[in-house]
């Protein structure tokens, strides 16, 4: 799943520490999908560093015929990079040892100031965390207007046992970790189910590292049942920070993405009130039409708007 933001937070980072590329086990359909709906150029210079290419494992089924042939393997646009591993289809059984595909096998922090760069650290599951050696691809060049990491949320099975490990593992010299923001099950969940989760950020900087854990009620929760899917702690979604998340979806729905269906009129009607005169009308049609959500922000963490959507997964897998 991803998710697109349009944020205006008080939240000025001091250190140049960011979420600069991913790496994406998916079949090669899934991946040229991938490419399509965010608009990602191919980037060579990055698919030689990062050439771990595997050869996808063909289905027996007819229909998946043409997906042997897989793009090229990394794509960047913007301040993102995108590399991609092949993968089965998720309705194909494999005796690999990845998750079902599509899901984000490695992340990587870039802006580091020294080399050699810290060992890569498993954050959850199988997946891994890496950071860029700048002897090898330069300084990290100051963001640019367009399509940003925001934060990327892992679903673990107990936040307090995945936060210790995280920390334990974290490298020395790199800013120490803290709970940037907290919810329970309480406000963000519902009567039936809901989820806690810990925002980890090292300090005075960009990167978020969220993570969710279940609580389940009356009915198993998404987080469950996201895991019991997966068959691992992973990745839930990768979420991107964009200039006009009006003009974003609007071009992603043209390359066929879908995304959630949209909150019910009272919604609009009870965010209009908090936002006040932060919208234009001509706006509020937009954002209404598309069924992108807007959200009002006045905390310790800072004050401002957010609008954001989420897509619908892009697997045969649970929403959670």
């Amino acid at each position: 799943m991803l998710a697109l933001l349009a944020l205006a937070l008080l939240f000025s980072p001091t250190n140049t520490l960011r979420f600069t590329s991913v790496t994406v086990a998916a079949p090669p359909s899934t991946q040229r999908f991938l490419i399509s709906a965010l608009d990602l150029k191919p980037c060579p210079s990055i698919a030689k560093l990062n050439n771990r290419s595997q050869k996808s494992t063909k289905s027996s089924d007819s229909d998946e015929s043409d997906d042997s042939s897989s793009p090229s393997s990394a794509f960047s646009r913007d301040n993102v990079r995108i590399s991609f591993v092949n993968a089965p289809s998720s309705s194909t059984t494999s005796s690999t040892s990845l998750p079902p595909s599509p899901s984000v096998v490695s992340l990587s922090i870039g802006g580091l100031s020294f080399s050699p760069p810290p060992p890569p650290i498993n954050v959850y599951g199988s997946t891994t965390l890496t950071f860029d050696d700048c002897s090898a691809t330069g300084p990290l060049p100051p963001l640019a207007p367009g399509l940003t990491f925001d934060h990327i949320v892992g679903n673990v099975r107990s936040l307090s046992s995945a936060s210790d490990r995280i920390r334990s593992l974290w490298p020395s010299a790199l800013p120490p970790l803290s709970k940037f923001a907290s919810f329970t099950a309480a406000e963000v969940g519902t009567p039936r189910s809901g989820l806690n989760s810990d925002v980890l950020n090292p300090e005075e900087t960009s990167v978020l590292l969220p993570l969710n854990e279940p609580v389940d009620a009356t009915e198993k929760s998404q987080v469950s049942t996201f895991l019991d899917y997966m068959g691992e702690e992973s990745v839930q979604h990768v979420a991107f920070k964009v200039d006009d998340v009006v003009e974003e979806v609007e071009r992603m729905r043209g390359e066929g993405v879908e995304f959630l269906d949209p909150p019910p009129d009272r919604y609009y009607e009870k965010a209009r009130e908090v936002a006040g005169g932060r919208i234009t009308d001509e706006r509020w049609e937009d954002v209404m039409r598309l069924g992108i959500l807007v959200d009002v922000e006045t905390s310790s963490v800072g004050e401002g708007m957010l609008m954001q959507i989420f897509t619908k997964p892009f697997s045969s897998g649970p929403e959670g």
